[in-house]
């Protein structure tokens, strides 16, 4: 809504009640008090009981029912009417009881509330307000919905004469006044059918709650609440955009129109129930006209500092963009509210990020169908803290500059409802977003994280939904699927496939889902390399968790990064014995043996041994004793792993090479010499019963 219309209507709030005034004055309506009623009937039935002892009961004197003192300004009670009560307590009391009064009657018992709650004492504002809240609220503490005291029809009525002063309380200096006036406003516009005539009054006095300058671009597509630092930022000033401006100085700064949390977030229900009961009518467009005061509402509470405004902001957004009749509205705010609730994905309060990744959730999938993408999928690159090495930001030339993956933490999220979100997010993303394969490499890597999740229901969401992927990619993929299978080349045959799975496999994965996930790990896999020597302890234990899950998915195809993986195998193991992290270098150990279940002796023996003897072709620098006992570490691991029919062949050059006096038998190293007893141990083991094989593979191989 224009920023001068809304004014405008404002005003006309503020003016009908002098109006109203005026009105009431000119016509000289006198609206008794319970106390004045009372006494009235008190004297009506002297009257009658004398009148009725003096004529003996005859029907001529009937006529002394009447009320003396009655005047035609004053608005009457009838003799079979609802009898006033002597105090609020007693009148809600009977209404409660008895039978719900017309709308006539009740609009007559409002007049003095309503004319009260102008009054400028706070106490008589107050006792208005309350009277109000009584006579057409029952409440049974705070968290019971109200129930009305009158049918929806006749409440509308009532409300045609209540609403304009509610609306205008809304802005009361007294807090009881404003929260009486928002909990009566809340009910009369969730219970009453048609809302047309007050919906232009509600919303000037609903956005005059919210701070000034929050503003929407929709050429960056993005929330301002600063309107000439985004200005200064657009003509090139060494700022930092808005949306991004989480760690800037001052960016924690929020200012808000209402003091009271509780107040905030009653203003902030009474807008949502509001909004959900005509969207649950079916009568959308009368929203419309108000969506974006709507939007530009509830993303201003995103960064209000109480995180009950917070968890109900992310409901009703997650619920609006979720709802097919708002479908085209949203298309133009997604981005711009996926954005805005980024930030609120490092709230300390669980139940915040929970309701946090709902809303980003939601925000990002709205499927614009004319593109056949996503709405918001523009702003995953910001999800994930994605910056192009050759893109530097201005602002970083003069000041600290920080980027933030807020996905890798919330997979590593403490709270396990949190990463199950997280998950399921992933999941409709890959799953259901309609331009998915543009996002598949950046968001696979954090779905293989959550398989390899503590949690069993978290690890079970992401292989379910790596399994539809895959399944995906057989439908998309027939021709390389048929010829795969009917060749019967489904992996190497010289992998072993004999051994268990690590948790949480419980059997190989589909082949459609395995080069699925084979097409997305170039993307990532050598920075999960670097990461297994990061200083962080948590996050060498995570990326191994990670090279696991990957390993298993991909299988032989790792063959080709055999080159980059032994010298990173040997770095971290290296700098996790170094550190003391035994369960870690275990773990790697494991990730090795792992490796050579699929990538047969016939790769990697070739590659090892010159490592192993320090041949200058291949180590122009040489090596020593330490490099020795870890690359013989790695090798023995991964021939464990390995099938012993495929080490056969190897075997005499393999004997010759761990007995070596020149370079391992006669070296002062005792770890080297060790691991070379480790792989003797498993040469030994893998010709256990096979000599025969073993001179029968070494003829085969050589001719001799």
């Amino acid at each position: 809504m224009p920023s001068g219309k809304a004014d405008a209507l404002w005003a006309d709030l503020c003016a009908s009640e002098e109006m109203d005034k005026a009105k009431a004055k000119k016509k000289k309506v006198v609206v008794r008090s319970e106390k004045d009623c009372l006494s009235t009937k008190d004297k009506t039935t002297k009257k009658k009981k004398a009148g009725k002892k003096k004529s003996g009961g005859s029907s001529e004197n009937s006529s002394s029912n009447s009320n003396p003192n009655s005047s035609g300004n004053e608005v009457q009670w009838a003799e079979t009417a609802f009898t006033p009560p002597t105090s609020v307590a007693e009148s809600t009391l009977a209404l409660a009881v008895g039978p719900a009064p017309d709308a006539e009657r009740l609009l007559q018992m409002l007049q003095r509330p309503i004319q009260q709650s102008n009054d400028p004492t706070v106490s008589v504002r107050i006792a208005g307000l309350r009277r109000m809240h009584d006579l057409l609220v029952r409440d049974y503490g705070d968290e019971a919905r109200p129930e009305s005291l009158l049918p929806s029809a006749a409440l509308a009525t009532v409300f045609e004469e209540l609403a304009k002063p509610l609306f205008k309380r809304f802005g009361d200096p007294s807090e009881q006044c404003r929260e009486l006036s928002v909990k009566v406003a809340t009910h009369c516009l969730s219970t009453v059918l048609n809302l047309t005539p007050h919906l232009a009054y509600f919303f000037p006095a609903l956005l005059r709650r919210m701070p000034q300058g929050h503003m929407y671009d929709p050429e960056m597509s993005i929330f301002i609440h600063d309107i000439d630092a985004h200005e200064a930022h657009k003509r090139g000033r060494a700022n930092v955009r808005q949306d991004k401006a989480e760690f800037a100085p001052g960016s924690s700064i929020h200012t808000v129109v209402e003091p009271s949390e509780e107040m905030r977030l009653l203003v902030l229900k009474m807008l949502s129930a509001t909004v959900t009961s005509i969207l649950m009518r079916g009568s959308s467009t009368l929203i419309h006209p108000y969506f974006h005061d709507i939007i530009l509402f509830l993303q201003c509470q995103l960064r209000d500092p109480y995180p009950d405004v917070k968890i109900e902001a992310c409901r009703m957004l997650t619920i609006l963009c979720r709802c097919q009749e708002l479908n085209q509205g949203f298309i133009l705010y997604a981005t711009a509210l996926a954005r805005a609730g980024l930030p609120v994905l490092r709230h300390r309060h669980a139940k915040v990020r929970f309701a946090a990744v709902e809303f980003v959730r939601s925000a990002i999938a709205v499927p614009h169908k004319a593109k056949w993408r996503g709405a918001g999928t523009d702003a995953i690159v910001d999800l994930i803290g994605y910056q192009a090495e050759d893109t530097i930001p201005v602002a970083a030339f003069y000041e600290g500059y920080t980027t933030v993956n807020y996905l890798a933490e919330l997979t590593a999220d403490p709270v396990v409802a949190v990463r199950l979100a997280t998950a399921e997010m992933l999941s409709e993303f890959l799953v259901g977003l309609l331009d998915r394969y543009d996002h598949r490499t950046r968001l696979v890597p954090y779905l293989l994280n959550a398989v390899n999740d503590d949690a069993s229901n978290v690890s079970a969401v992401a292989m379910n939904a790596l399994a539809l992927c895959g399944k995906e990619y057989e439908k998309e993929n027939q021709d390389e699927i048929i010829e795969r299978r009917q060749y019967g080349v489904d992996g190497d045959r010289r992998a072993n496939h004999g051994p268990p799975l690590p948790r949480p496999f419980e059997e190989r994965p589909r082949l459609g889902t395995r080069l699925y996930v084979r097409g997305a790990t170039r993307r990532f896999f050598k920075p999960l390399l670097r990461e297994l020597t990061s200083w962080m302890s948590k996050t060498r234990g995570q990326s191994l968790g990670l090279l696991q899950t990957v390993i298993v998915y991909v299988e032989e195809s790792l063959t080709q990064d055999l080159h980059t993986l032994v010298p990173e195998f040997c770095k971290a193991l290296k700098v996790l014995e170094h550190d003391a992290e035994y369960d870690m270098a275990e773990k790697l150990i494991f990730c090795c043996e792992l490796l050579g279940r699929y990538i047969p002796p016939d790769s990697h023996i070739p590659f090892l041994l010159p490592r192993l003897r320090g041949d200058l072709e291949v180590l122009p620098g040489g090596t020593d004793a330490e490099s020795r006992s870890l690359v013989l570490r790695v090798g023995a691991a991964m021939m464990r792993g390995s099938l012993p029919s495929e080490l056969l062949p190897h075997l005499k050059e393999l004997f010759e090479a761990f007995t070596d006096e020149s370079v391992l038998l006669s070296s002062g190293s005792a770890s080297l010499r060790g691991a070379a007893l480790d792989a003797l141990s498993v040469l030994a083991t893998a010709l256990q019963g096979r000599g025969s094989a073993a001179i029968e593979a070494h003829f085969l191989a050589t001719g001799r």
